[in-house]
């Protein structure tokens, strides 16, 4: 009987639902006063799946991702799915954060 049972494990994310969130963040970033001016920018490339956030300081680069997670969210997508990385000293006296989109799920933790 177990073998006519199977359980598979999915976890994908709606890449379409991910650009608008992108595109929403994009328009809060240009519209908000206190990030208008602030030198920070926020890109996503579909065809990698990966978010390129780069910001003047880390408090400037945390509100961006605020702003980037609450659409997420706005948009149901698990803030799970979005792998950032420490941020990175850039030229300029910038910081950058390169976020992954997790697409599956490792066959290790699918087995647990």
């Amino acid at each position: 009987m177990a073998k006519d049972n199977s359980f598979d494990v999915v976890s994908e994310v709606d890449l379409q639902e991910v650009d608008n969130a992108y595109q929403q963040a994009g328009k809060e970033l240009v519209q908000r006063y206190d990030l208008k001016d602030s030198g920070a920018s926020l890109e996503f490339s579909k065809a990698d799946k990966t978010f390129t956030l780069s910001a003047p300081s880390d408090f400037v680069g945390g509100q961006v991702k605020d702003v980037l997670n609450g659409k997420l969210v706005k948009r149901h997508i698990d803030l799970k799915a979005v792998a950032w990385s420490a941020p990175q000293a850039a030229s300029g006296g910038t910081v950058r954060y390169t976020g992954t989109i997790v697409m599956g799920i490792e066959t290790d933790l699918a087995k647990k």
